[in-house]
């Protein structure tokens, strides 16, 4: 689903290393396509969420967010 992106801000949390911590918010709607239910599952590289996607009629499906292994 790469429509449904979104960047989500960063705090360092080991040395030098900053990882993506923000975690998408329910009802929030990305890019016009995907809704967000709710956070599945999270992980050291991302974070799997339910949502609902429009243009396939309200379809439940898994999306996944990549966290950033590094910040500008």
């Amino acid at each position: 689903m790469k429509n449904c992106l979104a960047v989500s801000d960063c705090r360092e949390l080991t040395g030098t290393e900053l990882f993506s911590v923000m975690s998408l918010i329910s009802n929030t709607l990305l890019e016009n396509r995907c809704r967000i239910v709710r956070l599945l599952g999270e992980g050291g590289y991302g974070a799997v969420y339910l949502a609902e996607d429009i243009r396939l009629g309200g379809k439940y499906v898994a999306l996944k967010e990549n966290f950033s292994a590094t910040a500008k």
